[in-house]
């Protein structure tokens, strides 16, 4: 099992201090970084993926006659395989006094319920519970940010609520998708 810091917890000596040629720009007022906010599937499991829905599908349309559900697993084998082709798009996350932009979409701490860092080495996300209804989480990777710095920020305007990765979460990070 990962080893799990709680960064409530995390005395001030313990902060992790970044190399400066590493460093994001970062000020008083603005912590910014870029990074890539889907992962791109490694060529192995995409080609696992993709042997897998085609025996499903071959199987789906010999034993129930399921041709719609053997369709599916076939593109959704043929969409892994092409997504593991692209190069991940990078964006710029910016966390300031009044909120969070990710590319180029403003999340003021107003509309923000709850915010969680997960923070399982190498692993370490920010994770944002809006107000609204139809919303899920939004997750940032921090790549190299502090994530006590960014704690710091979010802390005085929003609640710290730990939020439980759900198993669809748990599934893509196993894979490495």
């Amino acid at each position: 099992m990962a080893y799990t810091v709680d960064l409530r917890n995390k005395k001030p000596q313990e902060q992790e201090t970044s190399a400066l040629l590493d460093a994001p720009e970062h000020n008083d007022h603005v912590i910014s970084w870029v990074t890539s906010l889907s992962k791109i599937p490694a060529k192995k499991t995409a080609v696992i993926v993709l042997m897998i829905s085609i025996a499903g599908g071959i199987g789906a349309m010999l034993l129930d006659r399921n041709y719609l559900f053997a369709t599916l697993l076939f593109l959704t084998g043929t969409l892994m395989m092409m997504s593991s082709h692209q190069k991940p798009t990078q964006h710029e996350v910016q966390v300031d006094l009044t909120g969070i932009t990710v590319r180029g979409q403003r999340y003021p701490y107003r509309e923000m319920k709850s915010f969680w860092i997960s923070y399982e080495p190498p692993h370490k996300e920010l994770s944002i519970e809006l107000r609204k209804a139809l919303t899920s989480y939004i997750k940032i990777p921090l790549e190299n940010i502090n994530p006590m710095d960014v704690r710091a920020r979010i802390i005085t305007a929003v609640v710290e609520r730990k939020h439980e990765d759900s198993v669809l979460d748990q599934i893509v990070r196993k894979l490495g998708v």
